[in-house]
């Protein structure tokens, strides 16, 4: 029995190697390395082109975002004050106008206050709305 478990599988591990062999496989194969090597291109634009493009762009930009970065921490308090005057320069919005509150007529209040049951209904019923007044007109 040994013999034949061992033959079959040096059958199987050649079929493997054959089945990785084929034609479909390496197709397969190249299309994923393209997609890799595309990628790859694609996410390295800025390294390509600082290093072997425009190496002398690349140390003018560094060296203005180092200039920008001291100049910002020299003047911190310089900017504070200019967001300062910015925010109280800026116009105020007008307040919005309040809706008139009124109290529910006696009695709704006088159920309530006797325990009987003033659904919510009820209530919006007799109480007047501006709101709903409103929205009642604009139907």
């Amino acid at each position: 029995m040994n013999s034949t478990m061992s033959t079959a599988r040096k059958q199987n591990a050649a079929r493997m190697i054959q089945q990785l062999s084929s034609r479909d496989s390496l197709i397969w194969l190249s299309v994923a390395l393209a997609i890799h090597v595309v990628l790859l291109l694609g996410t390295s634009t800025t390294y390509i082109h600082d290093t072997w493009i425009d190496p002398k762009g690349a140390a003018e930009r560094l060296a203005a975002a180092e200039k920008a970065q001291a100049d910002a921490a020299t003047a911190p308090a310089t900017r504070a004050a200019d967001t300062t005057k910015s925010v109280t320069a800026a116009p105020k919005a007008p307040a919005p106008t309040p809706v008139e509150a009124k109290d529910p007529p006696k009695e709704v209040i006088e159920k309530v206050m006797k325990n009987d049951s003033a659904t919510p209904d009820e209530i919006n019923k007799k109480t007047p709305n501006k709101v709903d007044d409103m929205m009642n007109n604009l139907r």
